[in-house]
């Protein structure tokens, strides 16, 4: 991260420590009901805080050592170095961590709970969700909730639009890159038998030494197609968005009621149904208080569960409302450009039209990467698209 150690050294040192850690964990946890013969078998929250623990260090250690494996047959660069963005964004996830077992801390103390207990009830005050099971019942746990909520709030807030700004924007950045290009290039392929024989030649100019208006007329057709192309791209990628964190949303309730409908079977009895309401209601942060964990494996992992899905959701609802916003823009400009030119709403359609008028088309290279470095070379090949296109 710091170029300070190579990257063989430093991936094989990381990936053996976090395989380590994890077989440390699951021996322990292996030993626990064999030698300390607990009444009842019944396990503390520290028990399946520390299998969630073993579990997400073997993914992590395995994840790792599939990037190396990438890195070694060529398809990643050894050369990694985390950007500012993402420097933020990790500062951010480590700080928000320590702000939840800092307010639990505090309130263990301050109320007598046990210390993970504790810890659920700042999760569950920070995410805004409140079941009603824990509750401060002392004046000064009471005035630290003003404080604590606030500042947990705005944490969450921030995390979640980084995760936004970092990871969509520039995954959307990259796939919208790539399916202009495939279409630009499906295009090309489809129209290429037309483009031969034509005699059109990008930079065709007169004996003057200036560009022809045909020539001019030829690449504003050709930057408004490319723009054409991309605007469906840009439509795709929404959807997959939309998709993505919409998939994973669901996957989180769903699967999330199992593991509840799992651990509160023994305590709470629990149906299916009831662990899928459950689930919803705490996934859109409404906490009746009707159904809350009660047993010890159902508390560390609804913690877990919903520092993952509280997030997500936020995502889904971010893209839900681009998507909507797009529509209704979309909507909007079609109504605007199908207006009768007579009636009550045409002096808007002329005001409408007024403001745009004298909007400039941006530059080739603006809309088209290579347009930067080679304008002749995509020029040239943007051609058959508009042939294409006529065809």
């Amino acid at each position: 991260m710091t170029g300070r150690a190579s990257f063989a050294h430093a991936q094989t040192a990381v990936i053996i420590g976090w395989y380590i850690a994890s077989l440390l964990l699951i021996g322990v946890l292996a030993a626990v009901p064999v030698y300390l013969q607990l009444p009842g078998q019944v396990l503390s929250q520290a028990f399946y805080y520390a299998c969630i623990a073993a579990a997400l260090y073997f993914i992590l250690a395995s994840m790792m050592v599939v990037t190396a494996w990438g890195v070694y047959r060529g398809h990643f660069s050894n050369k990694f170095k985390l950007t500012m963005s993402q420097r933020s964004l990790m500062v951010q996830t480590m700080s928000f961590l320590g702000y939840i077992l800092a307010g639990a801390a505090v309130y263990s103390r301050v109320e007598g709970w046990n210390f993970l207990d504790a810890v659920y009830f700042t999760d569950v005050t920070v995410l805004t969700i409140g079941f009603g099971d824990f509750s401060p019942k002392t004046h000064l746990g009471r005035s630290l909730v003003f404080p604590m909520a606030a500042g947990g709030v705005l944490f969450l807030g921030l995390i979640v639009s980084s995760i936004s700004a970092l990871v969509l924007e520039a995954a959307t950045t990259k796939i919208t890159l790539r399916m202009v290009e495939k279409e630009r290039e499906k295009v090309i392929k489809k129209a290429a038998h037309k483009y031969e024989g034509t005699g059109l030649r990008s930079g065709q100019t007169n004996s003057s030494g200036s560009i022809d208006s045909a020539e001019l007329k030829i690449r504003e057709q050709e930057f408004n197609l490319m723009r054409k192309v991309q605007k469906r791209a840009a439509n795709n990628n929404r959807i997959i968005a939309l998709s993505v964190s919409g998939g994973a949303t669901c996957i989180l309730w769903f699967v999330g009621a199992v593991a509840f409908w799992q651990a509160e079977m023994g305590a709470g009895n629990w149906s299916y149904f009831e662990s899928v309401y459950f689930t919803y209601i705490s996934l859109l942060t409404i906490g009746y208080g009707d159904f809350s964990p009660a047993n010890n494996s159902s508390k560390p992992a609804f913690v877990f569960w919903s520092l993952i899905t509280l997030p997500t959701l936020t995502i889904l609802i971010g893209a839900i409302g681009n998507q909507i916003a797009e529509t209704l823009g979309t909507m909007t400009l079609w109504i605007s450009e199908h207006m009768p030119e007579k009636g009550p709403l045409a002096a808007l359609t002329r005001r409408r039209r007024a403001m745009t008028a004298h909007i400039k088309a941006p530059n080739l290279r603006d809309s088209c990467p290579m347009a930067a470095k080679k304008p002749a070379k995509a020029i040239s090949t943007m051609r058959p698209l508009l042939l294409a296109l006529k065809a």
